[in-house]
């Protein structure tokens, strides 16, 4: 299940098809090898739902397609739930300067309703993992404007959040794409409300 705002192609049941992608995913890559490019974004989708084996994979793809880049930044977005240690460390070990998790919002009724699988203890767990890890920077997504949503509940996960002290945070408003289940639903954002939203969480992000 994909959350009710996404509008990237996804298909279920596919689990088993990653290892031909990566191997598409490499040849493609190889048909640009004069390129040296010096920071590497691994996302748009959830590649954290890839196994251990198959983030390895990835990496030794990239390596073998660009074998002339020394990345300067190399970052991985991932999911609560598709996350672990292990899966931490390896990201680490394999030159990972950044990880970008996913939370959206510390309201777990809110979290159910926009389709994440995950809840705000989910999230913190894996947090302090990926600090106990090191080595890493660590990034925060998150959205306003969401159904349902208060200026206060937004508010209150941007406290939660600033708390950690993360090194990266990322603030998207809601947009309801077509042929989202949002956009089934006839779901419409607030657009005076995700305004203020917006002002006030620069104005709490400020120092």
């Amino acid at each position: 299940m994909k959350c009710f705002y996404c509008d990237f192609a996804a298909f279920s049941g596919q689990s088993k098809t990653a290892r031909r992608y990566l191997s598409a995913l490499e040849r493609e890559a190889g048909l640009m090898p004069e390129r040296t490019p010096s920071t590497l974004y691994i996302g748009g989708g959830t590649p954290s739902e890839l196994s251990c084996e198959e983030i390895s994979l990835l990496f030794d793809s990239i390596g073998k397609a660009y074998p002339r880049s020394r990345f300067v930044e190399t970052t991985f977005e991932g999911n609560p739930e598709s996350l672990d240690g292990g899966k931490l460390k390896l990201l680490r070990e394999r030159g990972t300067t950044r990880l970008s998790i996913g939370l959206q919002t510390c309201d777990d009724a809110l979290l159910k309703s926009i389709g994440r699988r995950h809840s705000a203890d989910d999230f913190f767990r894996i947090y302090r993992e990926a600090r106990a890890v090191g080595g890493m920077d660590l990034s925060v997504d998150l959205m306003y404007g969401l159904p349902g949503q208060s200026l206060e509940s937004l508010l209150h996960t941007l406290d939660f959040v600033l708390a950690l002290e993360p090194e990266h945070l990322s603030l998207y408003g809601l947009q309801v794409e077509d042929r989202t289940l949002f956009a089934k639903r006839g779901v419409e954002p607030d657009e005076d409300l995700g305004r203020e939203m917006f002002e006030a969480a620069l104005e709490r992000i400020s120092p």
